[in-house]
């Protein structure tokens, strides 16, 4: 019988809205942030994203900037219409330049390039929801072992 894990940051009660088309992706950003005690609304594609958001009180937008049926960019341009103070970062596998500029005078909160490291993952969470020990990359009282610290 093994001891219950207890979450290692003060994330909870927050709700982070990831959208990733890639399986593999999605499974690990949401172990990720769940290790973060934040709850994950998951979902593949942007107008899953919108549609979830429309439903759900969220605390952050993860988005990936190609998805399949609505892109990152018209899935933020859609939440930010409802929600202009809504946080929202972009994961894009392509140059940062080329996103800022398509995005134009709406700039997304943050934009991660991928790979992300999950160390840079939970800090960026951090820059918008602030949870003690994220802002050092260090997991408190966590061994190394069992630490979900991969890039995506």
């Amino acid at each position: 019988m093994g001891v219950a894990k207890k979450n290692i940051f003060a994330g909870e009660g927050k709700i982070v809205l990831l959208a990733e088309d890639e399986p593999i992706v999605r499974s690990v950003v949401s172990i990720n942030l769940r290790r973060m005690g934040l709850d994950v609304l998951s979902v593949s594609d942007g107008v899953e994203a919108v549609d979830m958001f429309k439903v759900n009180s969220v605390d952050l937008a993860l988005l990936d900037y190609r998805m399949p049926h609505m892109d990152g960019y018209s899935a933020f341009k859609k939440i930010r219409a409802i929600n202009p103070d809504l946080p929202v970062v972009i994961i894009s596998g392509h140059d940062d330049q080329s996103i800022i500029t398509r995005f134009g005078s709406e700039q997304p909160n943050q934009i991660l390039i991928k790979p992300v490291p999950g160390a840079t993952l939970r800090e960026a969470i951090a820059r918008w929801i602030p949870m003690p020990g994220v802002a050092t990359g260090v997991i408190p009282d966590e061994p190394t072992a069992n630490r979900v610290d991969k890039s995506f």
